[in-house]
């Protein structure tokens, strides 16, 4: 586990998903890592947010998408904007490219709409439909064409003017087109982190003023059955994440026998030791 105080919030990693993070970076054969920012929780006394990552050792399927791991926690003392969570990136990170969430894209403009009294559903509609047609052109000219062409003869005029000053400038790293050179074949969202927030809100639900040493025991907890249930899923016990046909080649044609570390499992008040052991012929 490490911290960095940054002033006005701490950054938190946990040293063995941070290590097997940087066991997939540049790596043949795995496509590029994609870091995710989302939620931010209210405990009380501070505001906790995560950044998430893909664990890209695992292919990615409609039905089994690769999994997402807790990175690193940010603990802060106030509530930060995402214009200061992007600058402090850029400022540590200058060259690494970001993608707005294209979904959280639409909420905005749809709450303008509202605003400017366009509130039916239909209108809603029409106007969402050809924010995901920008979406998928084909390339930034394309979308450019397209763009003006809805401008002129579609959209409403303040809304044309919002839309090129506060959603145009993202454009060309959330649209399709941009995202192929990472091997991207679908959109980006904080879906995925979503689905490690859920754990968080589970975790942290009854009450608010939780103190900071809870949070992070809590937190932990999270992260290690996850680091868990990634190393039982390379022998593919008991989950359904699939892993990359050349690394299910590299694990060999023997059989294996692997005992993991004990983990907490929470049921109702009580808490008991739960020993995994793997014991599998990998074909």
């Amino acid at each position: 586990m490490a911290c960095m105080d940054l002033g006005t919030f701490i950054s938190m990693s946990f040293s063995e998903m941070a290590n097997e993070f940087r066991k997939l970076l540049n790596r043949d054969g795995l496509p590029e890592m994609i870091m995710e920012y989302d939620t931010t929780f209210n405990l009380g006394n501070y505001y906790v947010s995560w950044i998430t990552s893909r664990f890209t050792e695992f292919m990615e399927t409609e039905d089994s998408p690769m999994p997402t791991i807790g990175l690193a926690c940010l603990i802060q003392l106030k509530k930060l904007q995402k214009a200061a969570i992007v600058n402090a990136i850029e400022k540590i990170f200058p060259n690494i490219p970001w993608a707005r969430c294209y979904i959280f894209a639409w909420k905005d403009q749809k709450m303008k709409l509202r605003s400017l009294g366009i509130p039916s559903r239909s209108e809603l509609g029409k106007y969402r439909s050809q924010f995901y047609e920008l979406l998928h052109q084909k390339s930034y000219i394309e979308y450019g064409a397209v763009s003006r062409s809805f401008q002129r003869n579609s959209m409403n005029t303040e809304f044309a003017t919002y839309f090129e000053k506060h959603i145009h400038p993202d454009m060309n790293s959330m649209g399709i087109w941009s995202l192929e050179r990472y091997d991207e074949k679908y959109l980006l969202s904080t879906n995925r982190s979503e689905s490690f927030n859920a754990l968080l809100k589970r975790r942290f639900v009854k009450h608010r003023a939780y103190a900071e040493d809870e949070m992070i025991l809590g937190s932990y907890e999270i992260v290690r059955r996850q680091f868990l249930r990634i190393r039982r899923a390379r022998f593919r016990v008991g989950e359904n994440w699939l892993l990359r046909h050349h690394l299910r080649h590299e694990l060999g044609n023997i059989a294996i026998s692997k005992e993991l570390d004990s983990i907490h499992v929470e049921e109702g008040r009580g808490t008991e030791m739960v020993k995994y052991t793997i014991c599998k012929i990998i074909p």
